[in-house]
């Protein structure tokens, strides 16, 4: 209230409480709108995958617009309003524009647009490519729009440049017309991202809305929240189960890490350290199955295997990945004698699962109508997004009401700016290399470089996979690096599907990978840790995203392709190996809080490597050496004797 008689502080006060009414009128008029707009893009969507089925290029300009005005109205030039703020506008009515011509003239740019488009399919084409740079650059980064905009560079003055990096030159109009047509910005990302990853970022709104991520927090907590340094271990198995759904390393430290960051810390590990081990975590949901961030039905387009097939392969590598990170934490528990959460706040599992295990149907139903009914994944994904509401409505706490699915369409809807607006402009980047033969270029300058020597030439992958995919976003920096750098391994005779999912993991270790490390970052400012520290430690958790696709490159038994004898063994061994790094790389023993000596941390994980190998002397000599090392230690003695024979002990005087 203002007081009043008060004059000129009388007015002031007026004229602040006219202002913050209009700010809030202008709020909930904003998120009217962004609301009206999301439901009719997701209702859209839905209609038309379900019923019309509308040619692919109509399909994707309109998904394109509505994602435009997305980006261009929720991340405007200026807060304020002027005429930066009015230029949004401007630009959110050219994309519509552009969709109306599209819409228009779809079948005579059948066949003309690329060979020989009129000045109004160039001017139409030229506006589409500019609008479609600054929305990325609006809501990926800069990173991607620049390497878009070089290769367009390169497309025009490439025929300057001298062999082998020349082309032949092209005209202006053929470069502009293959770049927005079928073959650049509307090819196989964009096209997979309008049938399938936009159903499955709206089924992650409808999992979200229905409550999901609390009882995922509560059944972690009753699995391992009383083992050894629970908490950390909360954090692996809830992250790994979100990551399932939301498919987003930031959005998973954000949603768990507000939970789990401060329990670890509250137990005793350092704060450092508990933002490395949500940051880890939460990247391993990039490639967990069954989403695997919307990567998974691109990668099925590329490689020409259906989903069950890549669900199956890609299960073994994150369970170890995570069972990597989970004994690092083990072992940091002994180092700290650290010990699990008190009882009294530990949910029981079965009170959980029989209280809110309903919650967890809609993954089943998607994984079992995918997997063994083999509905189309249209049909599995919206049948899984009806169950959603179904389930919801067993208990009156998740209940989802009309509001509550009017926002999950709408949150689900503008949750796809980001993968829509990269996976277009890489469309860019797809388009030129097609075009101009460069990335069959790159992909023999890689074999030059290895020498045909095939360890080098994956190296030589993963690396510039992990450079490319600095500060972008998943589903960009696969598409950029499996168009550059796969047929390269294809032709040094390495399997295509490992090789996919090699380039995958290598897109996306750079969440935890210094100096980009945005997943680490996000944790540490969680953590109130050291940001560079928080890196180095989630790199060191995280030491199996590196090794990993180098194993399964060479030994596809751990994607399960195999006889039932070999694929047991190759487990087997594999699991044993992260027993042995883990204690290689923490220097402390599972039983007691005893370090290891350096030369044998070093044998360690030099056993453990030879473990992971396909060479069968190797993998002896590598079980050889850490059963002897193991025999070494008094602890190991003893540990084997108490469980041999723990009721002699007393009598033979050896206990303890």
């Amino acid at each position: 209230m203002c007081p009043p008689f008060a004059g000129g502080a009388h007015l002031n006060c007026l004229i602040s409480i006219g202002w913050e009414r209009a700010n809030m009128d202008h709020s909930d008029s904003r998120n009217m709108i962004l609301t009206v707009l999301g439901v009719g893009c997701s209702v859209f969507m839905l209609i038309n995958l379900l019923y019309i089925a509308l040619p692919g290029l109509i399909l994707m300009i309109i998904l394109l617009t509505f994602m435009s005005i997305f980006g261009f109205y929720t991340k405007p030039l200026s807060g304020e309003w002027n005429l930066l703020r009015a230029l949004d506008f401007i630009l959110i009515a050219a994309s519509m524009i552009i969709c109306i011509y599209i819409v228009i003239n779809h079948d005579e740019l059948d066949w003309r647009g690329q060979t020989m488009p009129t000045n109004m399919d160039l001017a139409v084409f030229i506006t589409g490519i500019l609008l479609l740079l600054e929305l990325t650059r609006r809501a990926v980064g800069p990173i991607l729009p620049i390497i878009a905009v070089l290769s367009l560079i390169y497309a025009l003055v490439g025929e300057h440049v001298g062999s082998p990096w020349g082309h032949p030159g092209f005209a202006f109009e053929r470069i502009i017309g293959h770049t927005f047509s079928e073959n650049g910005v509307f090819t196989t990302p964009m096209r997979v991202v309008a049938r399938y990853v936009f159903l499955f970022l709206l089924f992650g709104a409808f999992m979200r809305a229905t409550g999901v991520g609390n009882s995922i927090i509560s059944l972690a907590n009753a699995v391992a929240g009383k083992s050894r340094g629970g908490p950390a271990k909360v954090a692996v198995i809830a992250s790994a189960l979100f990551g399932s759904v939301s498919g987003s390393a930031l959005a998973n430290v954000g949603t768990t890490g507000a939970f789990t960051i401060p329990m670890m810390i509250k137990l005793g590990y350092r704060p450092h350290f508990a933002g490395a081990v949500e940051a880890v975590a939460s990247t391993g949901g990039q490639w967990m199955p069954p989403v695997m961030a919307g990567t998974a039905f691109i990668l099925c387009e590329f490689v020409g295997v259906s989903y069950s097939e890549l669900i199956i392969a890609a299960f073994v590598p994150a369970v170890i990945y995570y069972l990597c990170i989970a004994l690092q934490i083990d072992l940091e528990a002994v180092r700290l004698e650290l010990r699990g959460l008190p009882p009294e706040e530990i949910p029981s599992a079965f009170k959980m699962i029989k209280r809110e295990g309903y919650l967890f149907l809609p993954l089943i139903v998607l994984v079992v109508d995918l997997m063994v009914v083999k509905h189309s994944i249209i049909y599995a994904a919206f049948l899984s997004l009806l169950s959603c509401i179904v389930v919801s409505w067993f208990r009156k706490s998740t209940r989802m009401g009309f509001r509550k699915i009017v926002e999950a369409l709408s949150e689900g809807a503008q949750s796809a700016v980001v993968v829509t607006a990269a996976c277009a402009c890489a469309g860019i980047i797809i388009g030129v290399l097609g075009l101009t033969g460069l990335g069959t270029r790159l992909s023999s300058l890689l074999v030059e470089l290895s020498g045909g020597i095939h360890f080098l030439l994956l190296f030589f992958t993963g690396l510039v996979a992990l450079i490319l995919g600095m500060g972008m976003p998943t589903s960009g920096a696969y598409i950029i690096c499996a168009v550059i750098m796969a047929p390269a391994l294809v032709m040094a005779g390495f399997p295509i599907l490992p090789v996919h999912m090699l380039i995958l993991y290598y897109s996306v270790i750079n969440c935890i990978t210094p100096p980009v490390a945005l997943a680490a970052y996000f944790a540490a400012s969680i953590a109130n840790a050291d940001p560079m520290q928080t890196a180095f430690t989630a790199t060191k958790l995280g030491v199996m995203a590196y090794l990993m696709p180098i194993v399964f490159v060479y030994n596809q038994e751990i994607l399960l392709i195999g006889n039932a004898g070999g694929i047991i063994l190759s487990i087997t061994l594999c699991v044993l190996a992260m027993f042995v790094l883990a204690m290689g790389l923490y220097g402390k023993f599972y039983f007691e809080n005893i370090d290891w000596p350096p030369l044998q941390r070093v044998l360690l994980i030099m056993a453990s490597g030879c473990m992971l190998t396909t060479y069968g002397y190797l993998r002896i000599l590598g079980v050889v050496a850490v059963i002897a090392l193991l025999m070494l230690r008094r602890q190991t003695r003893t540990f084997i004797l108490k469980s041999l024979f723990g009721w002699k002990l007393k009598e033979y005087g050896v206990e303890g």
